[in-house]
Protein backbone atom coordinates (compact mmCIF):
# COMPACT_ATOMS: atom_id res chain seq x y z
CA UNK A 1 0.00 0.00 0.00
CA UNK A 2 2.80 2.63 0.87
CA UNK A 3 4.33 1.93 -2.93
CA UNK A 4 0.78 2.59 -4.61
CA UNK A 5 0.60 5.29 -1.96
CA UNK A 6 3.60 7.19 -3.08
CA UNK A 7 3.05 6.38 -7.10
CA UNK A 8 -0.14 8.32 -6.29
CA UNK A 9 1.74 11.26 -4.77
CA UNK A 10 4.09 11.28 -7.41
CA UNK A 11 1.36 11.19 -10.46
CA UNK A 12 -0.30 13.96 -9.24
CA UNK A 13 2.58 16.16 -8.71
CA UNK A 14 3.70 15.68 -12.28
CA UNK A 15 -0.03 16.08 -13.32
CA UNK A 16 0.07 19.55 -11.17
CA UNK A 17 3.30 20.42 -12.92
CA UNK A 18 2.88 19.65 -16.44
CA UNK A 19 -0.88 20.61 -16.97
CA UNK A 20 -0.24 23.92 -17.37
CA UNK A 21 2.00 23.78 -19.75
CA UNK A 22 -0.08 21.25 -21.67
CA UNK A 23 -2.87 23.66 -21.92
CA UNK A 24 -0.89 26.42 -23.05
CA UNK A 25 0.19 24.23 -26.39
CA UNK A 26 -3.32 23.65 -26.59
CA UNK A 27 -4.43 27.60 -26.58
CA UNK A 28 -1.46 27.93 -28.79
CA UNK A 29 -2.97 25.59 -31.68
CA UNK A 30 -6.05 27.05 -31.56
CA UNK A 31 -7.76 28.73 -34.50
CA UNK A 32 -9.60 32.39 -33.40
CA UNK A 33 -13.07 31.90 -34.98
CA UNK A 34 -14.06 34.84 -36.94
CA UNK A 35 -17.52 35.94 -36.15
CA UNK A 36 -19.91 37.84 -38.96
CA UNK A 37 -19.49 41.70 -38.81
CA UNK A 38 -22.25 43.15 -36.47
CA UNK A 39 -24.65 45.05 -38.20
CA UNK A 40 -23.38 48.34 -36.60
CA UNK A 41 -19.75 47.49 -37.53
CA UNK A 42 -17.62 50.91 -37.86
CA UNK A 43 -13.65 50.83 -39.02
CA UNK A 44 -11.08 52.17 -36.99
CA UNK A 45 -12.16 50.83 -33.68
CA UNK A 46 -9.48 48.37 -33.59
CA UNK A 47 -6.30 47.75 -35.52
CA UNK A 48 -7.78 45.72 -38.52
CA UNK A 49 -9.59 46.21 -41.59
CA UNK A 50 -12.35 44.26 -43.26
CA UNK A 51 -11.76 41.63 -46.00
CA UNK A 52 -14.56 40.89 -48.42
CA UNK A 53 -14.24 37.69 -50.62
CA UNK A 54 -15.88 34.88 -51.84
CA UNK A 55 -15.26 31.44 -52.15
CA UNK A 56 -17.30 28.86 -54.25
CA UNK A 57 -16.71 24.94 -54.32
CA UNK A 58 -18.60 23.78 -57.52
CA UNK A 59 -18.60 20.35 -59.30
CA UNK A 60 -18.73 21.65 -62.66
CA UNK A 61 -17.78 25.13 -64.38
CA UNK A 62 -21.79 26.75 -65.19
CA UNK A 63 -23.15 24.73 -62.55
CA UNK A 64 -26.28 26.50 -61.44
CA UNK A 65 -26.89 27.15 -57.71
CA UNK A 66 -29.37 24.09 -56.41
CA UNK A 67 -29.82 22.03 -53.76
CA UNK A 68 -26.07 21.30 -53.56
CA UNK A 69 -25.93 24.68 -51.82
CA UNK A 70 -27.87 23.94 -48.76
CA UNK A 71 -25.52 21.09 -47.95
CA UNK A 72 -27.66 18.06 -49.65
CA UNK A 73 -27.47 15.08 -47.23
CA UNK A 74 -25.75 17.16 -44.61
CA UNK A 75 -22.43 16.60 -46.52
CA UNK A 76 -21.02 20.25 -46.22
CA UNK A 77 -22.08 21.01 -42.76
CA UNK A 78 -20.12 23.57 -40.99
CA UNK A 79 -17.98 24.61 -44.04
CA UNK A 80 -15.27 27.01 -43.50
CA UNK A 81 -11.78 28.50 -44.40
CA UNK A 82 -8.61 27.94 -42.21
CA UNK A 83 -6.13 31.35 -42.48
CA UNK A 84 -3.03 32.02 -41.33
CA UNK A 85 -1.07 35.49 -40.24
CA UNK A 86 2.24 34.65 -41.54
CA UNK A 87 3.68 37.68 -39.41
CA UNK A 88 1.97 36.62 -36.26
CA UNK A 89 1.53 32.90 -36.98
CA UNK A 90 -1.90 33.35 -35.35
CA UNK A 91 -4.46 31.07 -37.13
CA UNK A 92 -8.17 32.02 -37.87
CA UNK A 93 -11.00 30.04 -39.46
CA UNK A 94 -14.17 31.97 -41.34
CA UNK A 95 -17.30 30.26 -41.06
CA UNK A 96 -19.05 29.86 -44.78
CA UNK A 97 -23.12 29.14 -44.12
CA UNK A 98 -22.84 27.19 -47.62
CA UNK A 99 -20.39 25.99 -49.92
CA UNK A 100 -20.48 29.31 -52.08
CA UNK A 101 -21.12 32.36 -49.64
CA UNK A 102 -19.57 35.59 -49.66
CA UNK A 103 -17.51 36.51 -46.57
CA UNK A 104 -16.89 39.97 -44.79
CA UNK A 105 -14.57 39.32 -41.78
CA UNK A 106 -12.75 41.73 -39.65
CA UNK A 107 -8.62 40.88 -39.47
CA UNK A 108 -5.31 42.71 -38.70
CA UNK A 109 -2.43 43.65 -41.27
CA UNK A 110 -0.44 40.89 -42.46
CA UNK A 111 0.15 38.37 -45.05
CA UNK A 112 -2.35 35.84 -45.08
CA UNK A 113 -2.04 32.16 -46.27
CA UNK A 114 -5.05 30.16 -46.49
CA UNK A 115 -4.17 26.87 -45.69
CA UNK A 116 -7.77 24.64 -46.36
CA UNK A 117 -11.49 24.04 -47.00
CA UNK A 118 -13.67 21.92 -44.70
CA UNK A 119 -17.11 21.52 -44.75
CA UNK A 120 -18.89 18.43 -43.22
CA UNK A 121 -16.56 14.93 -44.59
CA UNK A 122 -14.86 16.63 -47.00
CA UNK A 123 -10.92 18.61 -46.71
CA UNK A 124 -9.53 20.43 -49.42
CA UNK A 125 -5.96 22.15 -48.84
CA UNK A 126 -5.58 25.08 -50.35
CA UNK A 127 -2.08 26.98 -51.27
CA UNK A 128 -3.03 30.35 -51.54
CA UNK A 129 -2.40 33.74 -49.72
CA UNK A 130 -3.74 37.42 -49.62
CA UNK A 131 -2.19 40.49 -48.39
CA UNK A 132 -4.31 43.17 -45.79
CA UNK A 133 -1.65 46.45 -46.28
CA UNK A 134 -2.46 47.99 -42.82
CA UNK A 135 -5.70 48.48 -40.28
CA UNK A 136 -8.87 50.75 -40.92
CA UNK A 137 -9.43 49.56 -44.91
CA UNK A 138 -12.43 47.68 -46.57
CA UNK A 139 -9.88 45.14 -48.55
CA UNK A 140 -11.43 43.24 -51.26
CA UNK A 141 -9.92 39.99 -52.05
CA UNK A 142 -11.73 38.30 -55.45
CA UNK A 143 -13.21 35.12 -55.96
CA UNK A 144 -11.70 31.75 -54.84
CA UNK A 145 -13.26 28.95 -56.74
CA UNK A 146 -12.52 25.29 -56.60
CA UNK A 147 -13.92 23.12 -59.62
CA UNK A 148 -14.46 19.54 -59.06
CA UNK A 149 -13.15 16.89 -62.06
CA UNK A 150 -16.01 14.90 -62.49
CA UNK A 151 -14.56 12.49 -65.48
CA UNK A 152 -13.21 9.28 -65.67
CA UNK A 153 -9.94 10.53 -63.41
CA UNK A 154 -12.27 11.89 -60.65
CA UNK A 155 -13.96 8.90 -60.42
CA UNK A 156 -10.61 7.06 -60.29
CA UNK A 157 -9.22 9.20 -57.81
CA UNK A 158 -12.39 9.23 -55.33
CA UNK A 159 -13.56 5.04 -55.95
CA UNK A 160 -9.66 4.06 -55.50
CA UNK A 161 -7.74 6.38 -53.29
CA UNK A 162 -10.89 8.80 -51.75
CA UNK A 163 -9.27 12.07 -53.11
CA UNK A 164 -11.43 14.19 -55.64
CA UNK A 165 -9.26 16.09 -57.66
CA UNK A 166 -9.75 19.33 -58.76
CA UNK A 167 -8.50 23.00 -60.01
CA UNK A 168 -8.62 26.39 -58.25
CA UNK A 169 -8.84 29.98 -59.87
CA UNK A 170 -9.54 33.21 -58.62
CA UNK A 171 -12.00 35.29 -60.46
CA UNK A 172 -12.65 39.28 -60.04
CA UNK A 173 -16.74 39.69 -59.85
CA UNK A 174 -16.06 42.67 -57.76
CA UNK A 175 -19.49 44.62 -58.74
CA UNK A 176 -21.76 41.44 -57.61
CA UNK A 177 -19.61 40.58 -54.28
CA UNK A 178 -19.01 44.58 -53.45
CA UNK A 179 -22.84 45.32 -54.09
CA UNK A 180 -24.07 42.86 -51.89
CA UNK A 181 -21.85 43.80 -48.92
CA UNK A 182 -22.53 47.61 -49.63
CA UNK A 183 -26.33 46.90 -49.59
CA UNK A 184 -25.69 44.81 -45.61
CA UNK A 185 -23.21 46.98 -44.50
CA UNK A 186 -23.91 50.87 -45.71
CA UNK A 187 -22.34 52.06 -42.99
CA UNK A 188 -19.03 51.06 -44.32
CA UNK A 189 -18.75 53.55 -47.28
CA UNK A 190 -14.63 54.03 -47.64
CA UNK A 191 -13.24 53.48 -50.58
CA UNK A 192 -12.33 49.68 -51.58
CA UNK A 193 -8.41 48.70 -51.90
CA UNK A 194 -8.12 45.41 -54.33
CA UNK A 195 -5.76 43.04 -52.75
CA UNK A 196 -6.37 39.67 -54.99
CA UNK A 197 -5.41 35.99 -53.66
CA UNK A 198 -2.61 34.99 -55.44
CA UNK A 199 -2.47 31.11 -55.96
CA UNK A 200 0.74 28.82 -55.59
CA UNK A 201 1.31 26.09 -58.11
CA UNK A 202 0.31 23.04 -57.14
CA UNK A 203 -2.17 20.15 -57.49
CA UNK A 204 -5.12 20.45 -55.93
CA UNK A 205 -7.12 17.36 -53.89
CA UNK A 206 -10.44 17.17 -52.22
CA UNK A 207 -10.35 14.90 -49.56
CA UNK A 208 -12.93 12.74 -48.93
CA UNK A 209 -12.79 11.21 -45.41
Amino acid sequence: MGNLHRLGLFTTRVMKRCFPIFLCLVLAGCATKLEPLSANYQLGVENESVVIGRYEDVFHEGEKPSRYDKGLFGAYRNSRLSLENKDTGADYTIELPEPRSDFYVALPPGEYEIKKWEGGKYKLEIFAGFQVPQGGQLVYVGTLKFVRDRGAKGFFFRMVIEQIPGKMSVSDDYDAIVGRFREKYPQLDQDIVRSPIELQKRKLRLFDF
